[in-house]
């Protein structure tokens, strides 16, 4: 997609229109990240957003027992790690540096 730099004041700036905006549910504020090459903007997420108020309503009521032993979390993780390590020694170095990225985007942002 190509898009004008425009005139804003001193500065330049891009305008996304209607339909970009709603497809990636960019409200206020984007991130900028700045790559070898080239300008990456995404937009901001908060995917825990309120998790903290709902989990000390959930500690005062009570609701926050583990559901599953201790045990058979650590096993499921063993398990899982086996089979992610036996399939990503199949993969590409750039399969590899792509699944990299896909669980920093999901799990550290």
């Amino acid at each position: 997609m190509h898009i004008q730099v425009i005139q804003i004041g001193n500065s330049k700036g891009i305008r996304l229109n209607k339909t970009v905006l709603e497809r990636y549910n960019i409200k206020d504020k984007l991130e900028l990240i700045l790559k070898k090459g080239f300008l990456v903007l995404k937009p901001l997420k908060k995917p825990r957003a309120g998790w903290g108020d709902a989990f000390k309503e959930m500690h005062k009521n009570g609701d926050d027992g583990l559901l599953i032993d201790d045990v058979f979390i650590d096993q499921i993780r063993t398990i899982d790690k086996v089979r992610i390590y036996r399939k990503v020694a199949t993969l590409s170095g750039n399969e590899v540096k792509k699944i990299k990225n896909i669980i920093k985007e999901t799990f550290v942002d």
